[in-house]
């Protein structure tokens, strides 16, 4: 992806195959939805979630199969939000 690009990609999927997509009997906000994010600065991004006290829900760690950085993280209003370096940025 470009510097600037967008892209959005759907999927099918249950809780049990994809982590923290949402509990089916759950009714939150943000239930079933996965929203991510591309940043050129991962560091920078990591360090504004940490002093945010988001809640994280996994990583930081590599996602070999994109070749990057990513850290899984709640929103206030209950969404996952998944920021992902770019690729190659390990």
């Amino acid at each position: 992806m470009r510097a600037g690009g967008c892209c959005c990609s759907c999927t099918t999927g249950t809780p049990a195959s994809i982590p923290h997509l949402g509990d089916p009997q759950g009714r939150p906000y943000g239930n079933g939805v996965l929203l991510w994010f591309a940043t050129d600065d991962f560091e920078a991004a990591l360090a504004r979630i940490r002093h945010l006290l988001t809640e994280i829900l996994e990583g930081p760690h590599v996602n070999p199969n994109a070749n990057h950085r990513e850290v899984w993280v709640r929103d206030p209003d209950g969404y996952v939000v998944v920021i992902a370096g770019t690729t190659g940025d390990v």
